[in-house]
């Protein structure tokens, strides 16, 4: 992961999703305020291993925050460039997921770039260090744990 270098970067907005999101996020702190639902810390946070992230992240909350009831946070997501743009059409949708996660059938989000970089690859099947040519799709996304 030493060698990778940002190529772009693309603000995406799905105004249908958006909405389902907040929807979701909503009936979360709902849960979480009548104490039927309890939410786990991560570690290490996007952007507290770089401070190039860390202030790329704060920029993203400024239109709207992130809520701290439902332990939202900026997280990454590895895949590749045709998953991707199915994502940002549809959302993310752990029934078409692919086998070759480590933990199963799953949508996986990691707050390290080396960790969801392994899911990038499209020849690979989880390498820890895979080396093959070509551009890589990581995605920051907004998860509420």
């Amino acid at each position: 992961m030493s060698k990778g270098r940002i190529l772009s970067v693309h603000r995406v907005e799905n105004f249908s999703l958006w909405q389902r999101y907040l929807q979701h996020r909503r009936q979360m702190e709902l849960l979480q305020a009548q104490g039927s639902a309890k939410c786990e810390d991560i570690s290490p946070l996007l952007g507290t291993t770089s401070p190039t992230i860390k202030d790329s992240a704060v920029q993203l909350d400024v239109t709207f925050p992130l809520s701290e009831a439902v332990n939202e946070k900026w997280l990454l997501h590895g895949t590749t460039w045709d998953s991707a743009e199915q994502i940002v059409m549809h959302g993310f949708d752990h029934r078409v997921s692919k086998s070759r996660s480590m933990y199963g059938l799953g949508t996986y989000f990691a707050s390290e770039a080396c960790k969801s970089h392994q899911y990038t690859c499209p020849a690979s099947r989880h390498q820890h260090s895979c080396t093959c040519p070509g551009e890589r799709v990581l995605l920051v996304t907004r998860v509420a744990l």
